[in-house]
């Protein structure tokens, strides 16, 4: 008998049975300075962000001045002091290095969180960019004939999938069978199964 499971990391899913979404981040964002053209996150000028429901992400705004305090808004352009997004988001905004209440913010999208945010300034308009909130990979199809395995599996972001075989569930033996590109859409593989029982995941790094 033949078993799929998925999970977009193995981390954050022996994280999940012990915290609860905002007690720990999973990845940082940072703020590495604030210049004319924009937000400087990450290493990259106004990058568009893609973050992945079911996880959570700290915004590090310490090298942001007072005068571009950082925040989550559902506003394209920002700015005006207004329209601030803080459902799932454990820690006030604006954030910032000095003047502010605080230097950063967890945020930890799910399911009630729309498909796109933005970052952008709580004072001057146009210096951050979008924010993707999309669901994790997922299994979309699962098959046997004659001995062969076919899995099926979606992804909304270009990713590298680790293709994990175990005979128990629990076990900490899982092998890598096979790693898969995947751009956005549907990639389908097929593997020989070796035992009577076998469990399949899909392992993916976050975004």
């Amino acid at each position: 008998m033949r078993h799929a499971i998925q999970t977009a990391t193995l981390f954050p899913l022996l994280l999940a049975l012990a915290a609860g979404p905002g007690d720990a981040a999973e990845k940082t964002n940072t703020v590495d300075s604030v210049g004319g053209s924009g937000y400087v996150m990450n290493g990259a000028t106004r990058p568009e962000l893609t973050l992945v429901r079911g996880h959570s992400y700290l915004f590090q705004a310490s090298a942001a001045p007072s005068f571009h305090p950082l925040k989550l808004s559902t506003s394209a352009t920002g700015g005006g002091g207004t329209s601030i997004f803080t459902n799932k988001v454990t820690g006030p905004q604006p954030c910032c290095g000095s003047g502010c209440s605080a230097t950063s913010f967890v945020f930890a999208p799910d399911s009630t969180t729309p498909d796109l945010l933005y970052y952008q300034c709580n004072v001057h308009q146009n210096l951050g960019n979008k924010v993707h909130i999309v669901n994790p990979p997922a299994f979309s199809g699962f098959t046997e004939t004659n001995g062969l395995i076919g899995l099926t599996f979606a992804s909304a972001y270009s990713t590298t999938a680790s293709v994990q075989r175990a005979t128990d569930l629990f076990s900490n033996d899982w092998l890598t069978v096979q790693t898969l590109t995947s751009t956005p859409g549907s990639i389908s593989t097929t593997i020989s199964n070796t035992s009577a029982t076998e469990f399949y995941r899909i392992l993916t790094p976050l975004p």
